[in-house]
């Protein structure tokens, strides 16, 4: 059995290995002992927190995802501008540099455990995330409990960014839309512009990506000032 105290650090450690496998070799190549090997810890531990390859792949893609919700948690404040919030979302889907992951954080068993020294970040370049999120997503068209994992924290980033959307229309910022169909078009931007990155497909810098959906939001969204053409605590725990 791993020393008391050590959860929060061997999880995120094995979880941290789960992620530079598949980055490096694949999810399909991914094995427990390569796991445990790249984790510097024994696979007994490995097994120990995680009762199979599947259920390791499981948690390691909930991790994943919910340790960007979790920076967006960190960065969005309540007295911030819906673009302001929306900016922040923006950035962190795409990031200039290597990215910082907290992959303890999506386990409520451990999170309210975990104290200020044990709190380990890893940081990981984009191209290789991107290519993890992408072996993560082809799993979830062949294992229902990977598909309820990515629904599942999708339809908080959903209910999340029609929030945002909301909290501009009643200040006036926005126009007054559909929130729901307004959320969900720009998640799809979004998400299909993170896809395009991943594979190639008419690459530009994190700069342009961000600008163009800024954009997208500036001009379905915001609402222009009279003598212009065409006139036409929900959120992240948001504090």
């Amino acid at each position: 059995m791993p020393k008391l105290g050590m959860e929060p650090i061997r999880r995120a450690q094995v979880i941290r290995a789960v992620i530079e496998s598949i980055a490096d070799d694949g999810l399909e190549a991914m094995t427990m002992d390569d796991v445990a090997k790249r984790a510097q810890v024994s696979k007994g531990v490995v097994n120990y927190y995680f009762n199979s390859k599947r259920d390791l792949l499981q948690q390691s893609f909930q991790a994943f995802l919910e340790s960007y919700y979790q920076q967006i948690a960190d960065l969005i404040q309540a007295d911030m501008t819906a673009l302001e919030m929306l900016s922040v979302v923006i950035a962190i889907c795409f990031p200039e540099g290597d990215v910082a992951l907290q992959l303890w954080q999506h386990d409520p068993k451990l999170k309210d455990k975990v104290q200020p020294g044990q709190k380990p970040e890893f940081i990981y370049p984009i191209d290789k995330l991107g290519k993890v999120f992408v072996h993560f997503l082809s799993r979830t068209v062949l294992d229902e409990a990977f598909e309820a994992v990515y629904q599942a924290v999708y339809r908080t980033y959903l209910e999340g960014t029609k929030a945002i959307i909301e909290h501009g229309i009643d200040t006036k910022e926005f126009r007054c839309v559909n929130a729901q169909e307004a959320a969900f078009g720009i998640m799809a931007l979004i998400e299909g512009l993170v896809l395009y990155r991943n594979v190639g497909f008419n690459p530009m810098t994190a700069t342009g990506y961000r600008s163009l959906c800024l954009n997208f939001i500036k001009q379905h969204l915001i609402i222009k000032p009279a003598n212009a053409s065409n006139v036409g605590t929900l959120f992240f725990n948001v504090k």
